[in-house]
């Protein structure tokens, strides 16, 4: 479901002109399954670090020490790392089938691609490899977004909204 290998694969793609300039982490658990062992041993030449699970005070310092965030899920109504994301103005790249692709302008306030697509999802990465002078405003972009759309006070109007239209 997160896509962890469409990732890999988009990495692997950057190896050559990228690969020795940019550091790749996994982040969250990484079981001892099939596919996770699949996905290890497809990323175990490339520069990608698998971190695990971390703490809230070490999922902080990570936001601070990033500049994009991947989310590659084929299947993620509402994924929490990247409402955090946008919380901390991190430009961050989605499958269109995670529920923030709605939100998402394409270069504005961050990236989509295709679900299942490492091809589109190696494009958008060598984008922001080319265009890192960009990030800064993609990111407050981003944050504008968390700030419309998903603070807690939004997510309270948006359920008002519903439960008003509901009992009507």
């Amino acid at each position: 479901r997160k896509a962890q290998d469409i990732f890999v694969k988009a990495v692997k793609k950057l190896r050559l002109e990228y690969g020795d300039r940019a550091r790749f982490l996994v982040i969250g658990t990484s079981g001892q399954d099939p596919y996770s062992m699949e996905v290890k041993k497809m990323a175990s030449d490339s520069s990608i670090e698998f971190l695990g699970e971390l703490t809230r005070e070490e999922i902080k310092k990570a936001f601070q020490d990033i500049d994009v965030l991947v989310c590659p899920s084929r299947e993620d109504p509402l994924p929490i790392v990247v409402t955090e994301a946008m919380m901390y103005g991190k430009t961050c790249i989605v499958s269109d089938s995670v529920g923030m692709a709605d939100h998402i302008e394409d270069g504005e306030n961050g990236f989509v691609f295709r679900k299942d697509d490492a091809d589109a999802l190696a494009e958008r990465m060598t984008w922001v490899f080319r265009n890192q002078n960009r990030l800064a405003k993609i990111g407050k972009n981003a944050r504008k977004v968390y700030e419309e759309c998903f603070t807690m006070d939004c997510f309270g109007q948006r359920l008002e909204d519903v439960l008003r239209k509901w009992i009507s």
